[in-house]
């Protein structure tokens, strides 16, 4: 009876021992660590993915804030850096808009950030961004509403100054009354016809290939749906990626949902956010994931089939710092999650921007 009892012991013993090693050699991300700013993802993507990929710098004397992440991709020979900024919300009307009774009656009541109030944090953004940056990305809401005083300030101070930007529309960019009282009779699409004359890039749809390494692609999901002629483009592209070993960063402004049944997002800066948002009962838009129909299905099916070449996954909308993972896999069918980062809008502060280094 005794041997039993002392071999049970000893047994329970060893178990624990056992135990506690097991977790001493395993790496637990730590919340309250200092972040590291960066990802260890091989060729094979198989990353430790944390909210702790990306830092906090405070610029000065500028004050605005920068966050970094590097991507380890194992591209070797010179970087790649690009840099993301998101929602300006430039609000302005021209003496011709006050003409219009839908932008008058928005100008009068949509009073944040009133007389381009932020334009001051974006171009302060967009200097300190471009010193480094081999590509620029807006993720959106540049505008605050579509107007020709907003047109112009955008075609004066971005668009006409720098040759390195790409865009996405955000979904301030696709109308006119914003909190006016006025209903407006002009239709999104008519709305998209004025943009699609002004914008950099096509408004839907564009991509770029940098020192033949990284393939950046920014995609319209402005009114929370991705369009039919979409499928080819990124169909072609993530093929042609895949042929060329390119690593490929997608942009887009309203995140998508990530295949988690809660779909928590998890505070990237304990500074400014205390605890995870659950996106699909905050935020109130039918949001693309997994069952979404139509080309919402097809390009969210494509963008998880690539998981092996899509290294991340940049936008904004939420005004904020979160982070989350797709759950997607790789060419082989193995599972794997893509990055999804969203970050505080340019407006926010004296300006906020991420900086991307791909090595």
């Amino acid at each position: 009876m005794k041997k039993t009892i002392c071999t049970r012991i000893l047994s329970a013993v060893l178990s624990f021992l056992l135990a506690a090693s097991l977790v001493a050699c395993t790496t637990v991300p730590d919340p309250s660590a200092e972040p590291s700013g960066t990802t260890t993802p091989s060729n094979t993507l198989l990353p430790p993915v944390t909210p702790n990929r990306v830092t906090y710098t405070r610029l000065k004397p500028s004050g605005m804030i920068m966050r970094e992440l590097t991507i380890k991709a194992g591209l070797g020979g010179e970087k790649v850096v690009i840099s993301q900024l998101t929602d300006a919300h430039l609000n302005y009307c021209n003496e011709e808009d006050l003409k219009d009774p839908v932008l008058a009656s928005t100008y009068e009541h949509r009073t944040w950030k009133k007389d381009n109030a932020s334009l001051g944090n974006l171009q302060n953004t967009l200097k300190e961004a471009a010193k480094d940056s081999d590509l620029m990305v807006i993720t959106g809401d540049l505008y605050d509403y579509c107007s020709q005083g907003i047109i112009e300030t955008v075609q004066e101070h971005v668009f006409g100054k720098y040759d390195n930007i790409l865009a996405c529309l955000g979904n301030h960019e696709i109308v006119r009354q914003m909190q006016g009282k006025v209903e407006d009779t002009m239709t999104e699409e008519q709305i998209r016809e004025i943009l699609a004359g002004s914008w950099c890039n096509d408004i839907y749809y564009a991509s770029q290939i940098i020192k033949n390494k990284v393939m950046v692609i920014a995609i319209d999901n402005s009114s929370s749906h991705f369009f039919a002629e979409q499928v080819p483009l990124l169909t072609a592209d993530l093929q042609k990626a895949r042929e060329n070993g390119y690593v490929v960063l997608m942009f887009y402004h309203i995140p998508l949902l990530t295949g988690d049944p809660d779909d928590n997002f998890k505070a990237a800066d304990s500074e400014y956010y205390s605890g995870n948002w659950s996106f699909g009962t905050e935020v109130g838009h039918n949001l693309i994931g997994k069952y979404s129909i139509g080309a919402d299905k097809q390009i969210y099916d494509l963008i998880c089939n690539n998981g092996d070449i899509i290294y991340g996954t940049f936008c904004g909308h939420v005004h904020g710092d979160f982070y989350t993972e797709i759950h997607a896999k790789t060419a082989a069918g193995e599972e794997i999650m893509i990055p999804q980062y969203m970050i505080q809008g340019t407006v926010y502060d004296r300006g906020h921007f991420l900086k991307i280094t791909i090595e």
